[in-house]
């Protein structure tokens, strides 16, 4: 249980949108810390791999900034969806904080899966799509 909840405090901290949807069910895999191999100037990326976006001030391939990104894309989309349903007088998937919540997790189950044992990604669970599909019905 100590090992289980370091996890969880670590990926809270590294992650803070998805971390809590993901670091009580596993460990997402993404890089632990960027290698110097990693991050090397190579034919692909003349600049590395990391480099700064520096109008916005972000690490453009961090785990952080797919945060960002992901609260990002799940706010504009719920708003987006309310909208839409506040047209059409109609409340149903996005009316209740339930519904907003699966939403949240399964994007970030989507975007920060967890690993093998050979630390390879794996596909989404089909239990995970039975969580969304339940709170939009």
């Amino acid at each position: 249980l100590d090992a289980i909840e370091a996890a969880r405090v670590r990926w809270t901290a590294d992650i803070p949108f998805c971390g809590p949807h993901v670091a009580s069910y596993y460990q997402p895999c993404v890089p632990a810390l960027p290698t110097e191999a990693w991050t090397s100037i190579d034919a692909n990326f003349p600049h590395g791999r990391l480099i700064s976006d520096d109008e916005r001030g972000l690490d453009v391939h961090s785990i952080r900034s797919k945060d960002r990104w992901v609260e990002e894309t799940v706010a504009s989309t719920i708003q987006a969806r309310i909208e839409l349903e506040k047209g059409q007088g109609d409340y149903h998937y996005f009316r209740n904080k339930d519904c907003q919540e699966a939403y949240a997790r399964y994007t970030c189950w989507m975007n920060f899966p967890r690993c093998s044992e050979f630390s390879e990604s794996l596909p989404m669970c089909q239990s995970g799509d039975i969580v969304i599909s339940a709170h939009a019905t």
